[in-house]
């Protein structure tokens, strides 16, 4: 459900739809789709507060099946179309959703099959009914937990939505029994995503205890493109092989070396070498396999852990500054790039 801020133009309506997601994400999906569609930032960035009987427009009815719920081949244009007609009249009244009566379009409307008066909430109903939509919704998952590539087989995808439309739409009991699964501690899962610049920075800072200026942290995400609320189109971010390119390698080890850096950056509360002497870390070949186990999701290379231990042997000034080199030399490398 991607929603930039460069059309929305205003932080409360952003920060809204942020809460929005976070409350129902791992709930039922229906009351999840039905409260986006009346999302005032939705309804702005997606033309759907523009939308009148007279002039039905499409955006927002399209994106909700080719992007968000069904998939390219699973609607036709009519049903674009028919849809656009069950969310006329929808709009926003002091930066509140309304429905005004006078621009909905009462007449018959005929919807992936179906044959009624339809308004906006019987066209989500209608598109969520759809057999292709629990399969379309577990791919994402798939793809979003497990693997970038390649896409998950339709033995694997079955099951889980069986269980999704079998449980209601439920989604936490389909994630949890994805990352409880034998796949997902498997060579099909380990090391098989790339991690976007959101999962590179936070996890950093998660892994060492780290907090940091998180304005200057939102720009450099920004420059590597990832600019929190502000994703490229409403397909959002593409993800996987997308993430890296000569360029955004580079920046990425930039990133990390900006937040090792940055004066306002701590670890543990205090700095990076008294955090690692806190956990009893301290020969140079004992951090570099600590630093291995901890931020990298496959094992360094003997020729890079060799790099690596030789790099703090041979570094000049405190521990602090020889250990802070020895990260953002392990942010360089194509193991740290990946989750």
């Amino acid at each position: 459900f991607a929603t930039s801020a460069a059309k929305v133009e205003d932080a409360n309506m952003m920060w809204a739809q942020n809460k929005l997601l976070r409350t129902h994400a791992l709930g039922h999906f229906t009351p999840l789709v039905q409260a986006i569609a009346r999302d005032p930032a939705m309804l702005i960035y997606l033309d759907s507060a523009t939308n009148r009987k007279a002039h039905p427009n499409e955006n927002f009815g399209r994106e909700l099946m080719e992007l968000f719920c069904l998939g390219e081949g699973n609607y036709s244009e009519a049903d674009v179309q028919q849809l656009a007609r069950c969310f006329t009249g929808w709009e926003i009244k002091n930066d509140r959703f309304r429905k005004n009566r006078y621009q909905q379009d009462g007449g018959e409307k005929q919807l992936l099959g179906q044959t009624g008066n339809f308004d906006g909430e019987d066209g989500v109903r209608i598109v969520l009914e759809q057999p292709a939509m629990p399969k379309f919704l577990v791919r994402k998952l798939i793809r979003y937990f497990v693997c970038d590539e390649p896409a998950a087989p339709d033995d694997l995808v079955e099951p889980l939505a069986d269980q999704f439309r079998g449980g209601d739409l439920q989604v936490a009991p389909v994630i949890e029994r994805v990352l409880g699964s034998n796949l997902f501690f498997s060579d099909d899962s380990i090391g098989r995503k790339i991690r976007s610049p959101v999962e590179l920075a936070i996890g950093l800072l998660r892994a060492l205890d780290g907090t940091t200026n998180t304005i200057s942290l939102a720009e450099g995400l920004r420059r590597i493109g990832q600019g929190l609320f502000y994703p490229p189109n409403v397909k959002g971010w593409d993800g996987g092989r997308a993430w890296i390119n000569s360029s955004t390698l580079l920046g990425r080890a930039n990133l990390v070396q900006k937040i090792l850096t940055d004066k306002t950056t701590r670890f543990g509360e205090t700095n990076l070498e008294e955090y690692f002497a806190s956990l009893n870390v301290g020969a140079d070949a004992e951090l570099v396999q600590w630093l291995d186990e901890t931020l990298l999701a496959l094992p360094l290379t003997p020729h890079s852990r060799e790099r690596l231990s030789d790099q703090l042997r041979a570094g000049s000034g405190s521990q602090e500054n020889r250990i802070r080199e020895t990260i953002h030399t392990l942010a360089t490398i194509p193991e740290f790039q990946l989750a």
